[in-house]
């Protein structure tokens, strides 16, 4: 299976680069609507139709080291074959969700989202998770998703942004550089 691969290309990068790969608990709704997709893709989806976050995976890097981490980690994805095709530095808005999100492909044309984190962005995330399910699905009124967004947003207030976090940037950047050890 495609996500095997991925996830051992990932697991990889982490060893090389010394940080920790942390992965999401994918619930049977994702499983299935990877599989779902990954039949439909085959047949008729058009390839930039792909959803990025059904194959979603996380890093955590030490705070003190984090921006160096990020740079060395993009390195090391680049390096295994794949391709950053977005990039989003979300310490630097004022509110709400704290961490990098990547995208990439492999060279086989396989996407997935990689989250960058810190411990402490990393247990926000895992805290505020109900809440973003309930914040994105349809279903939800908007009294509701505006409540989940608000208990959300009150937890990653409490994060500490990282040092440096500002440098950061996708690796084909003209700001990108290489990582100073």
């Amino acid at each position: 299976m495609v996500n095997d691969d991925v996830s051992a290309r990932l697991q990889a990068a982490a060893d090389d680069v010394g940080v920790t790969m942390v992965t999401e608990t994918a619930g049977s709704d994702r499983e299935r609507a990877f599989e779902k997709f990954q039949d439909n893709r085959r047949s008729y989806a058009p390839p930039d139709a792909f959803p990025y976050d059904i194959l979603r995976y996380a890093y955590t890097i030490p705070a003190e080291r984090y921006a160096v981490g990020v740079a060395t980690l993009q390195q090391a994805l680049r390096a295994s074959g794949n391709t950053e095709v977005g990039f989003k530095n979300l310490w630097l808005n004022p509110s709400g969700f704290r961490g990098i999100v990547t995208f990439l492909e492999t060279p086989d044309g396989q996407r997935f989202e990689v989250q960058i984190h810190t411990a402490e962005s990393w247990q926000a995330a895992q805290d505020t998770h109900p809440d973003y399910v309930i914040a994105r699905d349809p279903s939800t009124n908007p009294h509701d998703a505006a409540a989940a967004k608000q208990r959300s947003d009150a937890v990653f207030s409490t994060v500490t942004a990282p040092p440096d976090v500002e440098t950061a940037v996708p690796i084909g950047s003209p700001q990108w550089r290489p990582p100073v050890q």
